[in-house]
């Protein structure tokens, strides 16, 4: 108790060292604390040290946030807004090493709150992917771009576990914002996370629906447009997202394989030239699986149509 009573002290300690220690230790805190002084004294806290200008406290709360969800209880609803209130915040703050303890903490919680959510019923679940959904288009519509690259990677996580109809045409608008965003730098994180998200996409609208309209009217046009931007660390990721391409749209028949053909492959070929040493040696690394990708995707297509 003596021990507890010490850590506590140093969450509230004026002195940055001994905060920082504090919040290195919540897991234990809440553990010790129990359900209801969890979330009445221990969220709000956490709340707080939101605005603390020290660097150390915010990665030590943003790395110790997923251990500390255990002991919130089952009811999910009790604390979940604050929960997500908290992963917002240090999800757009300028330390990018928080940012990304951020939305490595925020995935994981996903995980766990979904299942624990699916377990009273599946709406429960589902009302937990739209929350986390609608926690990345607050992130992705923020004015400092910060925020915007964190939403940018969290949203093909989100959308894993979202089912159709979860606002999903809203999502693609907000992720294709992103990926024409004003600053390189979210454009970067938007291009390397777009093979994922067009794997989402193609299992949430299904893929007749899919290779119909997002895929050649929105997702495609989005890779054409990276591959050609004038910045080569967005253009570095070319060829990930080539293979991605590949992988996804070669399972479903010639139509699909035409697709690649036509609007994946040219500017692969293309990337092998490119003006930047770095998107050159890009290609060259990755060849081996940029060619299986497209064999397998062909061979498949291929076989299914007789």
């Amino acid at each position: 108790i003596r021990h507890l009573s010490s850590l506590i002290e140093n969450l509230r300690s004026p002195m940055a060292e001994r905060r920082r220690e504090g919040a290195r230790a919540l897991p234990a805190i809440a553990r010790a604390l129990g359900v209801r002084r969890c979330r009445s004294e221990l969220l709000p806290y956490l709340r707080g040290t939101v605005d603390d200008e020290d660097e150390g406290i915010l990665l030590a709360v943003a790395e110790s946030l997923q251990e500390c969800v255990p002991f919130f209880g089952d009811n999910v609803e009790g604390y979940l807004p604050e929960v997500l209130g908290i992963l917002e915040a240090l999800a757009g703050v300028e330390e990018e090493v928080v940012r990304n303890a951020a939305t490595k903490g925020a995935a994981n919680i996903l995980d766990y709150v979904y299942k624990m959510a699916n377990k009273v019923d599946k709406e429960a679940g589902l009302q937990v992917a739209v929350a986390f959904g609608d926690m990345c288009g607050r992130l992705g519509r923020k004015e400092w771009f910060t925020a915007r690259m964190s939403a940018s990677a969290l949203y093909p996580k989100v959308l894993e576990r979202c089912v159709q109809g979860s606002g999903l045409d809203e999502h693609i608008r907000i992720f294709s914002t992103l990926c024409r965003d004003d600053i390189p730098m979210v454009r970067r994180i938007a291009s390397k996370h777009l093979g994922p998200f067009l794997a989402s996409v193609v299992r949430l609208q299904g893929p007749e629906v899919a290779l119909s309209r997002s895929v050649p009217s929105v997702l495609l046009p989005l890779y054409e447009e990276l591959g050609g931007d004038d910045q080569d660390s967005v253009r570095l990721q070319t060829t990930e997202n080539a293979i991605a391409f590949a992988r996804v749209l070669g399972k479903y028949g010639e139509a699909a394989w035409g697709l690649v053909r036509s609007r994946v492959l040219p500017l692969l070929v293309r990337a092998v030239d490119d003006r930047s040493w770095r998107v050159r040696w890009t290609v060259a690394s990755k060849y081996g699986a940029a060619c299986q990708a497209l064999s397998g995707g062909g061979a498949q297509a291929t076989g299914s149509g007789g």
